[in-house]
């Protein structure tokens, strides 16, 4: 959510609110062995890089499989999508993906998928259950590929065992395991941070630095495997925005990703990593809003945001490429299927919704190339791209538009443009729908951007998320006056005076870090006995910075607590 190239912007994990957790910016980075300091292991390099590269650098053109990554399908207790990478420009011979219940051995070869072959990413068109994709980066001009495999029919709650190979000549394989989800009411535990970026140089891949790198980043995926409550690592994880930062590295935001998927793989490979969109994973590139080759500069007045300067539709190209999400089954009026951009499933008791709050906030979008100075040459990469002075990327309405609702100054589907907000609109229906489900006992929305913040330097809060989607959490409400209460009348007619002119959501929550601005939320979900008696008990571990993380000899250190900065209960008949 950073506005900056040289920090991230750091807030809470959550907040109470009625039957809601909402998950909000997010903590970065995190521990592994409470109460022990942590050192990482360093990689073999000859010394830091002086800073992030300035030209493009070559991907690898090996082909073994990398970034593995599962993510839930619709329902967690019997889908999974297993995802992996090819190391850079070359596509796997034949890739495959062999699953069991038992591990995968030359006697136990398991079930065998063979992928199709690659595919540009193509948004309007349905996955099937093995899809082979390809994108190629608008601004340097890399294609690297992706692969993914929707597992279905599974066993609830069962350990599955997966292999991926390249099909090479000599294969390459690499694999690991995961749990489904339970069934019915049963208790499980799951994790949340945003704002992740990847390690620095000496624990990348690559061996490079970044814009956003750091090393606060491999002990915040350190710890979803080693919690520091000692109770071991949750079912799945949420990534609550601004995944890698890659838009920031513009002549190389394919090579960031891949030492972001490196990184991450150390968990999610073995367990589901569910993200939401941030305003960092929108990125330049040389096509239309909706993903289509670019024709000449234009854009939309006082905003900066020309018609051929985006990276993948809306921005999001490397993000669709290599995240498949649960179908949310929503068209967007361009034609582009919005799978992924945000989506819900059940886990339990508890049903999860993603939201994409780029869509409906005040913020600019985080794609900028904005310098103050008088004629500033455009920002020009290895390929020749161009982005002029003054042009951001800014998606706000893009799956429709929204309009002030004069009662409460909130904001609604503007149906009368023929474009309603169609985000809202699904939000809208798929709350609705949980609440008559009487499976279901608590909902968790997470997103990147705040709703409350207590941020004085940052971001803070935005009103756009109040305006369009509070409304749609909270029954309670409460009067706020936001204009003079004005008399108004004659003598003839009689007078009166306005009263409080809008609305808003009654039950405030906020929480600073005494600390560090880093650390690691753990929920622990109880279902209880019979319905309505869920809980979620909620921990935050608030972890110190890495020592000398910006001197010479990058020991990458850290002292891991054991006691949470903070723990508290959500429940409807908690304290009643």
């Amino acid at each position: 959510m950073s506005e900056s190239s040289t920090g991230g912007s750091y807030g809470k994990p959550g907040f109470a609110r009625r039957r809601f957790i909402i998950g909000t910016v997010g903590v970065s980075a995190a521990a592994a062995l409470g109460g022990t300091v942590v050192r990482a292991p360093r990689a073999v390099a000859s010394g830091p890089p002086s800073g992030p590269p300035t030209t493009t650098l070559p991907l690898p053109t090996t082909t073994k499989p990398e970034q593995l990554l599962l993510t839930w399908g619709g329902d967690p207790a019997t889908e999974v999508t297993v995802s992996w990478s090819a190391p850079g420009t070359v596509a796997q011979p034949a890739p495959t993906l062999a699953f069991s219940t038992r591990p995968i051995t030359a006697h136990n070869p398991g079930q065998l998928v063979k992928m199709p072959d690659p595919k540009p990413l193509d948004v309007t068109q349905r996955y099937g259950e093995a899809a082979s994709v390809s994108f190629t980066d608008g601004l340097n001009g890399q294609t690297t590929y992706f692969y993914h495999v929707q597992l279905k029919r599974l066993k609830p709650g069962t350990r599955y065992y997966y292999q991926v190979s390249d099909g090479a000549h000599i294969p390459s394989t690499a694999g690991a395991s995961f749990e489904t989800a339970p069934h019915g009411r049963a208790k499980f535990r799951f994790s949340s941070y945003g704002d992740l970026a990847t390690p620095s140089w000496d624990l990348n891949t690559s061996g490079n630095i970044w814009h956003e790198s750091c090393d606060n980043s491999w002990f915040a995926v350190t710890a979803i495997e080693n919690p520091g409550d000692g109770k071991g690592a949750p079912l799945f994880h949420l990534l609550n925005g601004d995944l890698c930062y890659a838009n920031l590295d513009v002549d190389n935001a394919p090579g960031v990703w891949r030492d972001f998927g490196n990184n991450v793989a150390r968990s999610a490979s073995n367990r589901p990593w569910m993200p939401a969109l941030g305003n960092h994973e929108c990125e330049f590139g040389v096509d239309t809003m909706s993903g289509q080759p670019g024709g000449a500069p234009g854009g939309i007045g006082a905003q900066g945001a020309a018609g051929n300067y985006w990276n993948g539709p809306y921005g999001f190209g490397h993000y669709l490429s290599r995240f498949l999400l649960p179908d949310n089954g929503v068209t967007n009026w361009d034609g582009n299927r919005l799978r992924g951009n945000f989506y819900a499933f059940q886990d339990g008791t508890v049903t999860f919704i993603s939201l994409d709050a780029d869509d409906v906030i005040y913020q600019d979008g985080a794609a900028n190339y904005v310098i103050g100075t008088a004629n500033t040459a455009p920002e020009k990469t290895t390929t020749g791209a161009e982005i002029p002075n003054g042009t951001t990327a800014y998606t706000r309405f893009y799956t429709g538009g929204l309009k002030p609702d004069a009662k409460d100054n909130s904001l609604v589907p503007d149906y009368a443009s023929g474009k309603p907000n169609l985000q809202t609109i699904w939000l809208e229906r798929t709350l609705a729908q949980a609440r008559r489900d009487p499976s279901v006992d608590m909902i968790v929305v997470f997103m990147h951007q705040c709703a409350m913040s207590t941020s004085v330097p940052g971001n803070g809060s935005d009103l756009g998320i109040r305006q369009a989607w509070l409304p749609l959490f909270d029954k309670p409400q409460a009067k706020v006056i936001t204009t003079r209460n004005a008399i108004v009348g004659s003598e003839a007619a009689g007078f009166s005076k306005n009263g409080a002119d809008s609305v808003e959501d009654a039950p405030w929550s906020a929480a600073i870090n005494p600390t560090d601005a880093y650390g690691y939320s753990i929920f622990d979900v109880d279902p209880g006995r019979r319905r309505e008696e869920t809980t979620i008990t909620f921990q935050y571990f608030a972890i110190p910075a890495v020592t000398n993380e910006a001197g010479s000899t990058h020991d990458g250190t850290t002292t891991l607590p054991t006691q949470p900065t903070e723990k508290f209960v959500f429940g409807r008949r908690v304290g009643g």
